[in-house]
């Protein structure tokens, strides 16, 4: 490999290293981000095989991060955040294992909450009835919650 070569693979190395140490990247975010420094293939497999082994990057810490970040302070419900992050290429076992971290708890506490909140605003708009309830699931479902607790929801709201 030439010396150029050479030397941008290792200014790449080091400026991921310092990317990942302020906060958790996807590795199709990282590679995307070599690809720009036009790097050649092996040069990105190299940076990304270095930055792995010394554990700069891991897509389970990414995911897990993600997961909480994106279940607690956007209410996102599972199918979402795993939808998210299959598009950034993480593995379907990763995302189990990311979603299992989440306090499970606690997201449907914000599930709650956020539907709340969609309901008065609906109800302020003149909402009732099927129209209201249409309206709630398709909001429920876009913040990737799945029907089964959006209708324990409305079983549970409805007691009231």
């Amino acid at each position: 490999m030439e010396e150029e070569q050479l030397a941008l693979r290792q200014r790449a190395l080091v400026r991921m290293m310092g990317l990942c140490a302020r906060r958790e990247w996807a590795a199709s975010d990282l590679v995307a981000k070599l690809q720009k420094m036009e790097l050649s293939p092996q040069s990105i497999a190299w940076v990304m095989e270095q930055l792995q082994r010394e554990k700069y990057q891991s897509d389970l810490r990414y995911a897990v991060a993600f997961s909480r970040d994106k279940a607690r302070l956007s209410a996102w419900g599972a199918r979402k955040i795993a939808f998210a992050l299959r598009q950034k290429g993480i593995d379907a076992e990763v995302i189990r294992e990311a979603w299992a971290e989440v306090d499970e708890p606690e997201a449907q506490k914000r599930m709650a909450t956020a539907l709340d909140a969609k309901w008065a605003a609906l109800e302020r708009q003149g909402k009732a009835g099927d129209d209201l309830y249409r309206r709630l699931v398709a909001y429920a479902t876009q913040r990737g919650y799945g029907w089964e607790e959006v209708q324990h929801y409305w079983k549970e709201k409805n007691k009231k």
